[in-house]
């Protein structure tokens, strides 16, 4: 497959449901920060957050320290409910001391309209293709059943590259259960930003670049499994924002790996590319003398090749931030109600 992208491991046969379902949900909550809704919001609804005694957990934020710079870590989830707020005290402590913040795409670069329509322009097809041609007609009739459901014309989705549509239909799902974009992390600081500097590690140009890099099986597949995980969406979100909630950075790890395993050649691009780029960039803050705070997806600061990690072996000492809150802990949680 071109660039090396191939859905299949080699000698593997068919690539695992499991596993597919997993990807599209990491790359939308924790990896990719343009995660962009080009069609209409749906209604949103939110859970009730269990509660109990206040107790001690760890949260996903490093703290690391050399001469007078301190660099604060922090994951980030693109989008999140109502009732994940408010965020865990060492985020707002992390902002407060910040002179600059550091995220994926310059704060507030998604507000541009020049930004806008270039994400517009990058993920439509060339003028006279379909989606309807691009894809195999068992996906199309996938697609056209989803559209009845949803109340979603394919008339939207016809312009659009695969990879374009699957995370639109991701999205879209995500945000018709309480999870939005608006309510994602970055919007949240960046709409607090006051005169506080702040820079971008990536260009949105370059991060809708990496899509066109995976081979088109991959990105049909991203259309069918984010159909596919509508019906099981809810869960297993509520799984990856648990492990955030509770900081437990080898279970986010873990998810991210089982959802990329079969795809081995994504993950070296939206994941172990980006994270090895990004280091020199946070090496110059720890070099320099001021408070930054440094916010990506959280699948990025997690397990071997994450940042943590890779700063870790560069000889930098992070300490992860605990903090206390009443949400009641996972197993408990799920004795009761939703997440």
């Amino acid at each position: 497959m071109a660039n090396g992208l191939s859905p299949l491991a080699a000698g593997r046969g068919s690539v695992t449901l499991r596993g597919m379902r997993t990807l599209i949900i990491g790359i939308t909550l924790t990896v990719i920060s343009l995660t962009f809704l080009l069609i209409p919001r749906g209604a949103e609804t939110d859970d009730e957050v269990p509660r109990g005694p206040e107790r001690t957990t760890k949260c996903m934020v490093w703290k690391a320290e050399r001469g007078k710079a301190t660099v604060w870590l922090c994951g980030s989830i693109h989008l999140l409910r109502e009732s994940d707020y408010p965020l865990p005290a060492p985020y707002l402590k992390a902002f407060e001391e910040a002179a600059t913040v550091v995220m994926e795409l310059p704060p507030g670069a998604m507000d541009e309209p020049a930004t806008r329509q270039t994400m517009v322009a990058a993920g439509r097809l060339p003028e006279g293709k379909t989606l309807q041609d691009t894809v195999g007609g068992k996906t199309w009739d996938a697609l056209t059943a989803w559209s009845g459901r949803s109340g979603m014309s394919t008339a939207i989705l016809q312009p659009m590259k695969p990879w374009m549509a699957g995370i639109s239909i991701s999205v879209l799902t995500y945000e018709r259960l309480g999870f939005s974009t608006s309510r994602g992390m970055e919007s949240w600081f960046t709409e607090r930003l006051g005169k506080r500097q702040s820079l971008g590690l990536e260009t949105p140009t370059g991060q809708l670049r990496l899509f066109d890099k995976i081979d088109a099986a991959t990105q049909e597949e991203m259309i069918r499994q984010a159909i596919d995980e509508e019906k099981n969406a809810g869960d297993r979100i509520k799984q990856l924002l648990a492990a955030w909630h509770e900081g437990d950075a080898p279970q986010l790890a873990a998810l991210m790996d089982e959802g990329m395993a079969e795809f081995p050649g994504v993950k070296k691009l939206l994941l172990d590319d980006r994270n090895a780029a990004w280091i020199p960039e946070i090496q110059k803050h720890l070099d320099g003398t001021a408070t930054v705070m440094v916010l990506v997806g959280s699948g990025h600061l997690a397990g071997k090749g994450g940042v943590v990690d890779l700063l870790e072996q560069k000889g930098v000492r992070l300490t992860q931030q605990e903090y206390r809150t009443t949400r009641l802990a996972p197993a408990a949680a799920g004795k009761h109600c939703n997440l």
